[in-house]
């Protein structure tokens, strides 16, 4: 039983390393937003995914409104991380 939970511990690790994440529809804003994130521009990426979970509203596009607050969120703390461990090395 042991062994089994191992296994698939291991399969869910290798899994979630392999998978790739990014914006799954053709909205222009949420790919920059996205990229400039990757590339650790965080101001950037912000003020895409903002753009785009603005137009996603008012054109009532709910998965381009969940995936920019998805992608806000992971810009938020993203931010929130590198001020904190910021802070920790200032100690």
């Amino acid at each position: 039983m042991m062994a089994l939970k191992k296994s698939l511990f291991f399969l869910f690790i290798i899994i979630s390393f392999c998978a790739k994440a990014q914006p799954s529809g053709n909205n222009r804003l949420l790919h920059k937003g996205w990229e400039s994130l990757v590339k650790d521009d965080d101001n950037l990426a912000f003020k895409y995914l903002w753009k785009a979970y603005e137009d996603a509203k008012k054109e009532n596009n709910v998965s381009d409104t969940a995936e920019s607050l998805l992608f806000l969120a992971s810009a938020l703390m993203d931010q929130a991380t590198k001020k904190d461990f910021g802070m920790l090395q200032h100690r």
